[in-house]
């Protein structure tokens, strides 16, 4: 048997090929390796058996993950990209994956908050002053300057007279 089972899905966008790879690893060669390992003393047969249905699960549910990020980035073919945004965007992948480093695959983008805000929220919060002049300040004499000011001249003009 090949292991490709092609179907067909009518839906909102057309017609699409689902590709469904069956995973069709030797158990022969799966309880080689975990007597190969040096895991365990004995390895029983169910133990090889076990870890078949493990690893079938694990590629079953990040080709279908990796897949939709293809589909959301209309793309046909999966890349190493998309296996990344898949095991990254899934809580218990991740986890399962922290110290893996996938090659090609990029890295998962990510903007600081400060970066999303408005931009009028943005230029308030650095202390730039809104595009608006306010009126000038009869009182601009507030940082200790004993000099007095134009201002302060002429109201003692008009007293005076």
């Amino acid at each position: 048997m090949n292991g490709n089972l092609i179907s067909q899905e009518n839906n909102d966008y057309g017609i699409l090929l689902h590709f469904f790879t069956a995973f069709t690893t030797s158990l022969h060669r799966i309880h080689r390796v975990m007597k190969e390992g040096n895991y365990a003393k004995i390895v029983r047969d169910g133990a090889a058996v076990y870890m078949a249905g493990v690893l079938e699960y694990l590629v079953t549910e990040i080709t279908e993950l990796a897949g939709n990020a293809a589909h959301e980035n209309k793309r046909r073919r999966i890349t190493p990209r998309h296996i990344l945004l898949a095991i990254r965007n899934d809580e218990e992948l991740n986890k399962l994956c922290q110290h893996v480093t996938i090659a090609e695959g990029g890295v998962i983008p990510h903007l600081h908050e400060v970066l999303l805000q408005s931009k009028r929220s943005s230029q308030s919060s650095r202390g730039y002053a809104s595009k608006k002049k306010s009126p000038p300040n009869k009182q601009n004499n507030t940082e200790g300057d004993t000099t007095p000011s134009d201002d302060d001249d002429d109201d003692d003009d008009t007293m005076n007279q």
